[in-house]
């Protein structure tokens, strides 16, 4: 469905179906899924409040975890636990505790094989030097010469 075609629903105040609270609402009350390819664009089920509703609840919250875990990486919650444990519970690389989030399944882009589990800071660090071992060397040299200077 392009955007166009989502504007046409909106302005003409379709109906769709929520199947959490069993009722006809106007498209305007769903979320837009929008994958890359526009032409897959569709508006969400359920609706926005129980959609919010879900974040919220700690049943929901565990089984958005499950399925992002599933569809993402396809693994399920036991094998992300057994990575965890087999890890002490921590970073694989910092040996922190992210507090705030759950620890994130690290893979590789271009194979998607898991790597292991990393906090935040360690996975986005890795993602942002684009796993390349020469720019994460150079950073190294980088550090340790700029200690020596000052």
């Amino acid at each position: 469905m392009t955007e166009k075609e989502i504007n046409k629903k909106v302005r003409d105040k379709e109906l769709k179906y929520c199947p959490h609270c069993d009722t006809d609402l106007d498209v305007s009350n769903f979320y837009i899924k929008k994958p890359p390819n526009p032409k897959h664009w569709r508006f969400n089920s359920p609706c926005r409040k129980c959609s919010n509703i879900a974040r919220q609840d700690v049943e929901g919250k565990r089984y958005q975890r499950e399925y992002q875990l599933k569809n993402k990486y396809g693994i399920g919650i036991k094998e992300y636990n057994d990575m965890l444990e087999n890890q002490n519970g921590v970073c694989k690389i910092c040996n922190g505790v992210d507090v705030k989030n759950l620890l994130a399944v690290d893979h590789c882009h271009s194979t998607g094989k898991i790597r292991g589990i990393l906090c935040g800071a360690c996975n986005t660090g890795l993602g942002r030097f684009k796993d390349d071992v020469d720019l994460l060397n150079k950073a190294i040299e980088y550090i340790i010469e700029s200690k020596t200077k000052w």
